[in-house]
């Protein structure tokens, strides 16, 4: 007999997630809404491997997009960070000069 039963450990705030959104179907759905089980079975049993693999390598991405990374330094780096360069403003035509601090008029 092929037994197709694979235990995966998942952590609370996971099933916490499918709970609530089972919570959520059964207030729209009424008694044909699917327990917090079948909701997640539904959610794996319809997904292709190279479709599981993208959506992983899309979440790296935003990982990596999110995380900031000083300049000049290799990622895990550790040590003492550079100093930052200043900006330099250039003066745009059209734009005013910057207004002294110890000017009275200025509100």
């Amino acid at each position: 007999m092929n037994d197709t039963t694979e235990l995966v450990p998942l952590n609370k705030q996971s099933i916490k997630t499918y709970a609530n959104a089972t919570r959520r179907l059964r207030r729209n759905v009424g008694t044909k809404a699917p327990t917090t089980v079948e909701l997640i079975n539904f959610e794996l049993a319809g997904r292709n491997p190279r479709d599981i693999a993208s959506c992983f390598l899309d979440h790296l991405r935003d990982l990596e997009r999110r995380r900031h990374i000083e300049p000049g330094r290799k990622p895990g780096q550790r040590g003492v960070a550079q100093p930052r360069v200043p900006l330099v403003r250039a003066n745009w035509p059209g734009r005013r000069p910057p207004v002294p601090m110890s000017d009275p008029t200025r509100n």
